[in-house]
C-alpha cells in the first residue's frame, strides 16, 4: 500500500466530515491508500459521524479507544499502518482536492524520507488568510539535520524513516515538534514540495490558560529531557551541526516555559526549576543562547525581573516620545 493517512479525532463533530471529504477527492485508487480514523473517546456526535462516512468508503479503518490523548491516539494509527508513506491531518482541517497523485510521485521522483508541503491556513468560515513560508528549496534535497524543519501538519514520511518512533505521551503541547525532531534526525533525504496541499484551519484557541498551567510547564521540562535522551540514546557522540540540531528544538521548549509561565507569573519557582533541570542535563549554555530571545534569562531570577522590568519601561518611554 502506499499510504496511510492517520487521523486522531476529539470533539470535533462540526469539521470531521468535511475533513474526510477532502480525503476522498483524491486523484488515486481507493486501493491505494487507507484512512485509520482513531476516535479518542470523543463524547460528541464524532464517532457516529465516522461510522457512516465509512459504510461508502471501503479503505477506512476506524479504532475507537477510551480518552488518552493525540498521542496515543496517533500511535494506534502508527502501530496499523501499511503504507510506504504517512500523513498526519487534524480532523478540523481539509485537504486539496486531487493532490495526493502529484504528491506521491514527488516523493517517489525524490526517494524522500520527510518531505514538506504547502500549507495554507483559513479561518473557520473558510477564508483564506495566508500561505506559510516554504521549509527549504524543492531543487534541493539534503540530510535531515541540514534541512529546516516545521512542525504543522502538512509533513510526508517514509514509514521505514519513522521506524519504531513514536509520539511520547506526557508532552501535551509540543509534541509534534518532539516527533518531528526525531524522526529527522534519522532521514537522509529531505526536502520542500510546494504545490497547495493542506488548508489548515485557524480555530478560535481557547487553551490560553491551559499552557500558562503548571502541567504545561512540567510537560516542557518533561520534552526537554526525553529530546536529551534521544540524542544521547541515538547520536551519542554528535558532530557540531547535530548538536546544533537538537539544541535548538530544545531551546524552543525553553523559550515556551519563560513566555507561558515564567514571565507571565513571575514565577520564581519555575524559574529555578528550570535551570536545575538544564544543569542536570549539563544544557546551562541554552540560557545563553536565548538570553536575546528572553532578555537577562541567564541571570539571577530577581536580575531578570528588574533587567526586564527596566527593559520594558525604556520601550514605553521610546514609544512615548515617538509619538510626539
Amino acid at each position: 500500500m502506499k499510504l496511510s493517512i492517520i487521523i486522531p479525532v476529539y470533539k470535533v463533530e462540526e469539521y470531521v466530515q468535511k475533513c474526510l471529504e477532502s480525503i476522498v477527492a483524491q486523484d488515486i485508487p481507493a486501493d491505494d491508500y487507507e484512512i485509520i480514523v482513531i476516535n479518542d473517546g470523543s463524547p460528541d456526535n464524532s464517532k457516529e459521524i465516522i461510522l457512516e462516512f465509512q459504510k461508502h468508503q471501503p479503505n477506512l479503518l476506524f479504532i475507537d479507544q477510551e480518552n488518552q490523548g493525540v498521542s496515543v491516539a496517533r500511535n494506534r494509527g502508527l502501530d496499523v499502518a501499511k503504507g510506504d508513506y504517512i500523513l498526519f491531518i487534524d480532523p478540523d482541517d481539509t485537504i486539496e482536492e486531487n493532490s495526493l497523485g502529484t504528491l506521491l510521485q514527488h516523493a517517489d521522483e525524490k526517494a524522500i524520507d520527510v518531505m514538506y508541503l504547502g500549507l495554507d491556513s483559513y479561518d473557520e468560515n473558510g477564508v483564506f488568510l495566508f500561505s506559510s513560508p516554504a521549509v527549504g528549496d524543492e531543487n534541493n534535497t539534503t540530510d535531515g539535520f541540514s534541512h529546516g524543519r516545521r512542525t504543522y501538519p502538512a509533513t510526508l514520511y517514509k514509514s521505514k524513516c519513522i521506524g519504531d518512533i513514536r509520539f511520547v505521551k506526557g508532552i501535551l503541547r509540543g509534541q509534534d515538534s518532539v516527533f518531528n525532531a526525531m524522526v529527522q534526525s534519522k532521514a537522509q533525504r529531505c526536502t520542500y514540495f510546494g504545490k497547495p496541499y493542506y488548508k489548515y484551519t485557524q480555530r478560535q484557541d481557547s487553551s490560553r490558560q491551559f499552557v500558562l498551567s503548571d502541567k504545561v510547564f512540567h510537560s516542557n521540562l518533561f520534552a526537554i529531557s526525553v529530546l536529551n535522551d534521544f540524542q544521547k540514546e541515538h547520536f551519542p557522540d554528535p558532530n557540531a551541526q547535530q548538536k546544533k540540531y537538537f539544541d535548538e528544538v530544545i531551546s524552543l521548549f525553553v523559550q515556551r516555559s519563560f513566555e507561558w509561565n515564567i514571565l507571565p507569573q513571575k514565577n520564581k519557582k519555575n524559574f529555578n526549576q528550570l535551570k536545575s533541570k538544564l544543569n542536570q542535563l549539563g544544557l546551562d549554555y541554552i540560557l545563553n543562547d536565548l538570553s536575546q530571545k528572553i532578555k537577562n534569562c541567564n541571570q539571577p531570577f530577581y536580575l531578570f525581573l528588574l533587567l526586564n522590568w527596566l527593559d520594558a519601561k525604556r520601550n514605553q518611554l521610546a514609544s512615548f516620545f515617538k509619538t510626539k
